[in-house]
């Protein structure tokens, strides 16, 4: 077997791993936020945005009672979208490493 084949085949697991570790994470995250909510007194959890996503209010709009849930909501975002940014930053190193390999030795052949 040729090692393009295992490359080919070590890339594609490891993009599916990332797949899979994002979508996990999101899922991951919306409980933690599920949680966070029931823990909020019911004057606050109204001030909330629906379900799944519980959006905190705009800053300027938080009352005291809601910074800590907005500073964790914030926290728990970041994990997200450095899970995905590491999927995307994946997909573009192997799309430049191939378009490398096809034209940078003299074309497609």
């Amino acid at each position: 077997m040729p090692w393009g084949d295992i490359w080919e085949f070590a890339n594609l697991g490891f993009l599916i791993a990332l797949l899979v570790s994002a979508v996990l994470a999101r899922r991951w995250r919306l409980r933690q936020l599920g949680e966070a909510v029931a823990a909020l007194p019911g004057d606050m959890r109204r001030l909330v945005g629906p379900e799944p996503y519980y959006l905190p209010p705009p800053e300027a709009r938080q009352p005291e009672g809601l910074r800590g849930y907005a500073e964790r909501y914030r926290q728990l975002k970041r994990v997200s979208r450095l899970l995905w940014g590491l999927v995307f930053l994946w997909l573009a190193a192997v799309f430049v490493v191939a378009t490398v390999q096809t034209f940078g030795q003299g074309g497609v052949s």
